[in-house]
């Protein structure tokens, strides 16, 4: 079968995006791979970004346009599942863009390798178009368990985010895979389930997405405790994998002191003085030996855990202090 008799369906969440949707869109249709459909999800717009949309189905017939109440990107991503008509399907941001072979190569990649998702690597852009990128990726093969693992234990290569990824569109719908409505974090609730369904991810090292950083963005705010959701993410990943009785235990661990040692830099930092701060810190020092334990951890870590006894004041100082160097 010819690689062109494979559509794609290309989910894009819209909401209140007007500075940022033309150059999205532009991105998606003038990919190289032309058996694309376009599904635009107008998540109850305010600004002029449904008119953008607008104009640009009148000029690409791919394009087709879906209007709804505000529910958030979660609930817009879903219904783009529930309209896809492709065999794979991908999701871009609408503040974000793509490279022109984005789909072609990430199409490639899955049929290759008899995959079930593919993945590229990706860069960070900012509003005056510098860009940037935390690691260097690597092509790899994985199956379920060590692409689980991947994003479990640190390595990140293929990274938790939805939007890097092509999949086979029956991981959603043969498994009932949705994002979760009203929920931060949504990838961290969902990239799990797929990797846990698929047989084989597939990973290419080129840079083929951009990730748009603006101070205004969700994630770009000061802390607030919609952030924890991430914890409840965590707790459901530990019962799906309890419930498949599959042994995951130091990975999940490794995953979970990660993240809460991040929610609490950031809650440093943003000077957050809720009581889920102290309670993330017990709840750390309560389960510090076995985290000692854990050989996926790394030295850095288990410094921090260390340093972290007691109320955390040590930590706090030490850590304004390390930003300050940082800075200068």
């Amino acid at each position: 079968m010819s690689i062109t008799n494979n559509k794609v369906s290309v989910v894009v969440p819209i909401y209140n995006v007007e500075k940022y949707l033309n150059r999205c869109l532009q991105s998606i249709v003038n990919q190289s791979y032309k058996n694309i459909e376009i599904i635009l999800v107008n998540d109850g717009s305010t600004d002029n970004s449904l008119l953008i949309a607008e104009k640009k189905a009148k000029e690409d017939s791919r394009i087709k346009i879906i209007s709804q109440q505000n529910q958030g990107l979660s609930a817009a991503r879903n219904t783009g599942i529930n309209n896809a008509s492709g065999s794979y399907i991908c999701f871009v941001d609408s503040d974000d863009f793509v490279h022109p072979d984005y789909v072609k190569l990430l199409l490639e990649c899955i049929l290759k390798n008899d995959a079930d998702i593919s993945v590229c690597d990706f860069l960070y852009i900012d509003e005056n178009g510098n860009t940037w990128k935390r690691k260097q990726k690597e092509n790899k093969i994985y199956n379920n368990e060590e692409a689980l693992k991947d994003i479990f234990c640190k390595e990140q290569n293929t990274e938790v985010m939805t939007w890097n990824k092509l999949y086979k569109i029956q991981l959603f719908k043969d498994n009932k895979i949705y994002f979760p409505v009203g929920r931060y974090h949504e990838d961290n609730f969902t990239t799990y389930r797929l990797y846990y369904y698929a047989n084989k991810i597939a990973m290419i090292s080129n840079e083929l997405y951009y990730y748009l950083q603006r101070s205004n963005s969700i994630m770009g705010q000061k802390f607030n405790k919609k952030r924890l959701d991430i914890i409840d993410a965590i707790e459901e990943t530990k019962d799906f994998f309890k419930n498949k009785n599959i042994k995951l235990y130091e990975e999940i661990q490794c995953y979970e002191i990660i993240t809460k040692i991040n929610i609490l830099n950031n809650m440093i930092r943003d000077k957050y003085k809720g009581k889920e701060k102290q309670n993330i810190i017990k709840n750390i020092n309560r389960n510090s030996k076995i985290y000692m334990k854990n050989k996926y951890i790394d030295r850095k870590t288990k410094l921090a855990l260390i340093i972290l006894i007691g109320k955390g004041n040590l930590y706090a100082l030490l850590l304004s202090i390390l930003d300050k160097i940082r800075k200068e």
